[in-house]
């Protein structure tokens, strides 16, 4: 038997507190050295930490990702009493089984080709230099809320191909699917969070609609053409995965290149090689 109060780690594990933010490293190399594998009551969840027990973890079969699988996890609603964001996580390929994992991660591929990443990268490179021209030259300014909350989700925007009139509408969506899974929010920060998902789903579903009739040579259309064993993939499915772009490369980044500017400001000989 497992004595689960000598592996709690909520007397020091504060993931929300400004102290870890502002610097997270010796609470995680304690996690890593001394509470491995280590119950987090607030989440009412395990955390696992380290290269290794991670990909154990994610190798073992004896564990899922699927939400729906908990021994406590509450009933699971029926297709017609979801909400809008209750169906896109039910097609999430986090949560999702191994089986129908890969069936999607198969029929995804061709979307995320050299090619395609190569039509991106001109993009992406317009959207940084607007970005910069619309900032100006301040003598100071946020980077967190000027670039690294901004353009993440832009560049994913731009990826799926939605118009720059459009962008309001998708961040919501964005800002849905990053917070609506957030274990510490109460069921109104919930609602709330989510509340601009449904009008991001019926744009993205638009979008599709349109380039199924008029498919080009770029990442939705690859999406909708692709097929696997005479599968293609569904509305559903589509928006569920580049929801799981938005959850993988979108608030991730945000947190990566403020951490990236922060670790230059505070060694600048190496911001002085980046420079030269």
């Amino acid at each position: 038997m497992i004595n689960t109060d000598e592996l709690t780690v909520d007397h020091f594990f504060d993931p929300s507190s400004k102290n870890f933010i502002d610097d997270p490293k010796p609470t995680i190399e304690k996690l890593v050295k001394e509470y491995p594998i280590a119950r987090f009551n607030a989440w009412s969840a395990w955390l696992v930490t380290g290269n290794k027990n991670i990909t154990d973890c994610l190798l073992d079969r004896r564990l899922s990702t699927d939400f729906n699988l908990w021994e406590h996890a509450p009933p699971k609603k029926e297709l017609e009493d979801m909400d809008a964001f209750e169906k896109l996580m039910n097609n999430n390929l986090f949560f999702l089984n191994r089986s129908n994992h890969l069936r999607l991660r198969k029929l995804a591929l061709p979307a995320f080709s050299p090619r395609i990443m190569q039509q991106m990268k001109v993009r992406f490179t317009k959207l940084v230099k607007e970005r910069f021209d619309e900032i100006g030259k301040p003598e100071r300014f946020n980077f967190a809320t000027e670039i690294a909350e901004i353009i993440p989700t832009q560049a994913i925007a731009s990826l799926v191909g939605i118009p720059r009139d459009k962008f309001p509408i998708f961040d919501s969506l964005a800002y849905g699917v990053v917070r609506g899974i957030n274990p510490m929010l109460t069921p109104e920060e919930r609602a709330e969070a989510i509340a601009g998902v449904p009008a991001g789903l019926d744009l993205l579903n638009e979008l599709i609609d349109e380039k199924r009739k008029n498919p080009s040579d770029d990442f939705l259309s690859t999406l909708i053409t692709a097929e696997e064993d005479g599968e293609k993939l569904s509305n559903w499915e589509m928006c569920a995965l580049i929801g799981a772009v938005l959850g993988a490369g979108s608030d991730t980044a945000v947190d990566l290149h403020s951490y990236l500017i922060r670790a230059l400001l505070s060694h600048p000989d190496q911001l002085a090689e980046l420079k030269k």
